[in-house]
């Protein structure tokens, strides 16, 4: 069977040009960006009081570098086979909560709703090594310039994975696509799991509704709120993050009370209250902070 990708002195070449390169692009670049971003959000919510600013940058600079190094070994160990087996021994302990509420809704049509907060891009990975296949629905261009690979790149090679160690499946569905609809429908019908990250809507807009977020108001997608009207899925909040010795804690939790029949209002609201909370118990694992200005409804 023949491997997709590069060689792996290729891979051996953008690994080190990336762990090196990296750090000190990210200490000119972002550090003060971010810094900013926190100090107004700190300003905007009630989190000064739990955890005090200069404290928080710290972590949150230092969880930051640790999602990109991750993010990065990630998309550069796909490339070479062998390397997939290093990449999950640098994950250190994982540990899982709440795979019964999982079971228990096995068969029916899942929405795992997520955010943009700790280790998020390897949830699907730790879902698939329990066997379950999700479909991560994304920008097809955010995911290209963030990944430099393109869709079908990506989802190539996390089909060979699925295939070489006999674990779930995982796919992209590009959100642009005029098939996006139907494609999610296909994926709820056969009982995968749809993940979604709705904590990016960065502007208001037409697609976009004001939501509560603790003192202020951002820009929620309405998108969201129309896709759980259309699917009437099950919505289950999915919350991955780094504990204090840096293991990974994913907790899956009881689904949302949403009323697929209620308004946009209404619905959205339900969907960022999960956010809210995960955003007060690890702040500083937020790595969309540095946006959160451009949130603002």
């Amino acid at each position: 069977m023949k491997k997709p990708g590069k060689s792996l002195a290729v891979f051996l070449l953008q690994l080190l040009v990336n762990l090196i390169y990296f750090p000190l692009f990210f200490n000119l670049s972002h550090s003060r960006t971010r810094e900013k971003a926190i100090r107004h959000f700190v300003a905007d919510s009630n989190l000064a009081v739990t955890k005090p600013t200069p404290e928080l940058v710290r972590q949150s600079l230092q969880y930051y570098r640790m999602f990109k190094r991750l993010n990065m070994f990630l998309l550069l160990a796909g490339v070479y086979i062998k390397e997939i087996d290093i990449f999950f021994k640098t994950l250190g302990n994982v540990t899982v909560s709440g795979m019964e509420i999982l079971e228990k809704n096995k068969g029916k049509s899942i929405v795992g709703l997520s955010y943009h907060i700790g280790p998020f891009p390897i949830m699907p990975i730790i879902l698939a090594l329990r066997g379950y296949d999700s479909k991560v629905l994304v920008r097809s261009d955010t995911l290209q310039k963030q990944a430099r690979m393109s869709i079908e790149k990506i989802n190539e090679s996390m089909a060979f994975l699925a295939r070489t160690f006999n674990v779930g499946k995982v796919q992209f569905i590009d959100s642009l696509s005029t098939f996006s609809l139907i494609m999610v429908r296909k994926c709820l019908k056969d009982g995968d799991i749809l993940m979604l990250h709705p904590d990016t809507a960065k502007e208001s807009s037409v697609s976009s509704i004001p939501v509560d977020f603790f003192n202020t108001r951002i820009a929620g997608h309405i998108g969201v709120a129309k896709l759980c009207r259309f699917t009437r899925a099950t919505v289950i909040p999915f919350a991955i993050r780094w504990d204090a010795r840096h293991n990974i804690q994913l907790t899956i939790d009881k689904p949302l009370d949403i009323n697929p029949d209620g308004t946009d209002e209404e619905i959205i609201n339900a969907i960022y209250r999960p956010f809210e909370k995960a955003v007060t118990a690890s702040p500083e694992q937020w790595i969309q902070i540095e946006s959160y200005e451009a949130f603002k409804y």
